[in-house]
Formats: C-alpha cells, structure tokens, sequence
C-alpha cells in the first residue's frame, strides 16, 4: 500500500531506513522511491498480522510481479482491504526507534491510503510451516487454519 502520512516524516525509503535505524546506507535512488507498507492478505491473528507487515515493510519487496497466479494451490486472500489498512497505522510503531517520539505525535498522525495492490507471495512448505522464497519468513500452517474461522 503506499500511504501519504502527515505528522511524519515517511514517504522515502530513505526516511524509513533513518527512523528504523535500518543498518543499510541511504542512496539517492532510496531519496525518491515512496515507501511501501505490506500486510497479509489473509486472517491470521492480530499479533502475527503485525509481525508480518513489520518485515515485509521494511524488507520492501522489489520483484517484478507475477502478472498470474502460479498452479494451484493457492491460499486465497482472505482479509478484507479496509483491515490491511488498519495495520498500517501501527506498523511505523514496531519499526520506528524513538517510540517515545512516535507515539507523542500519533495523534496528530493523518495516515491516508493513495494506492494499493494485491501481490502474491510465494512460500514453501516445510513440515508444519511455509516459509516465503525470499524473505524467508517463517509461518506456522496452523495459523493460516484459525485464521479462516476469525
């Protein structure tokens, strides 16, 4: 999803590396590319939701995306947008260091949606968990299962 966000400075990669502390130099390329907020596409509960959009944002997938799907089977997506759009509120919360400098300014905080997408993410599956191709993020099998039903 890509945000504008008033009351804090967030609409370069470059400004998400410098607010997170990320150990990674700026370029002037990070200066112009908007940054991304990612969340799942599917249920899952509320604090693995979280932890997701956290990685997946601050990792900012580049690939070129896959114009069709691949060869069932496929999990659905199964969240609604509104509540992917909730999680980007909290997310610069679990990325940014100064948290008592975020927090003093989120009320004053304007969080508006300009565009998002639906973008497939391929895992693997490995015994009980499906970890992501390139990220390698880790999520139990189980957790997409009680999703469904929330």
């Amino acid at each position: 999803m890509k945000i504008r966000c008033e009351g804090m400075p967030l609409t370069s990669l470059a400004e998400l590396v410098r607010i997170a502390n990320l150990p990674k130099p700026t370029t002037p390329a990070m200066e112009e590319q908007q940054v991304c907020f990612w969340a799942p596409a599917f249920k899952i509960n509320p604090a693995l939701l979280l932890s997701w959009a956290r990685q997946t944002t601050i990792y900012q997938p580049e690939d070129d995306f896959l114009e069709t799907l691949p060869v069932p089977p496929v999990y659905p997506a199964t969240l609604p947008t509104q509540e992917a759009v909730e999680s980007v509120a909290p997310t610069p919360g679990g990325i940014v260091t100064d948290k008592r400098m975020f927090f003093k300014n989120l009320r004053r905080m304007q969080i508006n949606i300009e565009d998002s997408h639906l973008v497939y993410q391929p895992f693997v599956e490995q015994g009980p968990e499906l970890i992501h191709e390139k990220m390698r993020i880790v999520l139990d099998r189980n957790a997409l299962t009680l999703g469904a039903f929330m």
